[in-house]
């Protein structure tokens, strides 16, 4: 009942922050003397002004499982062209400042970490294992254009990371039974003072039967001592021309754009099309970047092996996988592969792959 007087549970997040920065730089530069003209001398502005703000989450539901929540929000304070020297472009500031700011950059991350209780159990201490799953949202603001035509539209970008990480300790099932326990720890062999004074037997005595020999073949049986193995699996997806800004958490203001789904990490292809029919993408003709996603997948076991105490050996195995996909979607009625109604056409599609895996070369060595 080990795993009932460990088991704890936070009803509340353990810690939450909140932090704020404020930034600005005012720079003018003015060439006197270096044109004869007054037009020529106009002052050079070199100016900024951003609003960084961090917000941090952590919950420990238990002991062995915590959640973390991670965000930053860049804005950017607009300001009027030039010095603010007048009563209408310092109200243009505050006024800016009270709406935070113009959105700029925004990333969050949800991480939760979970060991399995196998520590708690007789039959299973000799077992462990870790869950980790982390899924990050970003989104881009695209550059500020005063046409339309011009408007490519914001980036958004997704992953999903996935790590399970286990391992086997063989030692510690062997000790489980005693008598093997008393072979993979022998006793300390005596000094040869110790073993001067230990009294001869007569041989009379029956002495013990010599098991050394099922003693060495037991251990050569149990030459496998641990195992330990990770598998790792990491997917994104990056989508530009998106038009919605977020609002909370990553989604707008009315909570559609872009889905839940894609805010925790869902890997949809036919993302590009959905957002389309629902009118969230640019129809700039010069929007060209790609819609594209990515798949690795890594998967690594180490195994150890003691034939005897002077002889180890260690065994590794590795396996590592990537593929990728993308395509250019952009608006273009005039292509005759346009969807009709929405406008939209995928060009150049193209996916492509590696592996790498390691391979066992003793039997040509």
């Amino acid at each position: 009942l080990k795993f009932i007087k460990d088991f704890n549970f936070n009803p509340v997040p353990t810690s939450i922050s909140v932090r704020g920065e404020l930034d600005r730089s005012f720079n003018k530069i003015i060439y006197r003397n270096s044109v004869s003209d007054q037009a020529g001398a106009l002052p050079n502005y070199q100016k900024f002004f951003v609003f960084n703000r961090f917000y941090n989450a952590r919950w420990s539901l238990t002991k062995g499982l915590s959640l973390d929540y991670n965000s930053r929000v860049n804005d950017i304070i607009d300001e009027p062209d030039g010095d603010i020297d007048t009563q209408e472009k310092q109200d243009s500031v505050i006024t800016n400042l009270k709406k935070f700011g113009r959105m700029k950059n925004f990333e969050q991350t949800v991480t939760a970490n979970y060991t399995l209780p196998l520590d708690k159990f007789p039959a299973t201490n000799w077992l462990g294992a870790e869950y980790r799953h982390n899924d990050g949202y970003s989104w881009r603001d695209s550059p500020v254009e005063r046409e339309d035509s011009l408007q490519l539209g914001n980036t958004i970008q997704n992953t999903t990371d996935q790590g399970l990480s286990g391992r086997v300790d063989f030692l510690k099932l062997y000790n489980k039974i005693g008598f093997l326990k008393d072979i993979n720890t022998p006793k300390r062999k005596p000094t040869p003072t110790e073993k001067a004074r230990q009294p001869t037997l007569p041989d009379t005595v029956k002495r013990p039967p010599d098991l050394s020999g099922l003693t060495g073949l037991l251990r050569l049986v149990m030459s496998l001592r641990n195992v330990t193995g990770t598998y790792n699996r990491t997917q994104g997806s990056i989508l530009p021309g998106f038009t919605p800004s977020p609002y909370l958490f990553g989604m707008d203001k009315e909570w559609n754009a872009p889905g839940w789904g894609f805010v925790l990490g869902q890997q949809d292809p036919a993302l590009p099309v959905k957002a389309a029919e629902r009118g969230w993408l640019s129809t700039s003709s010069l929007l060209t970047q790609p819609f594209s996603q990515v798949l690795t997948t890594d998967v690594s076991v180490r195994a150890s092996l003691e034939p005897s105490s002077d002889f180890k050996i260690q065994l590794d195995a590795k396996k590592t996988t990537n593929s990728s996909y993308q395509e250019i979607y952009k608006y273009d009625p005039t292509d005759i592969n346009a969807d009709p109604i929405t406008g939209f056409v995928s060009q150049s599609p193209t996916r492509n792959g590696t592996y790498k895996i390691s391979i066992l070369s003793i039997n040509t060595a």
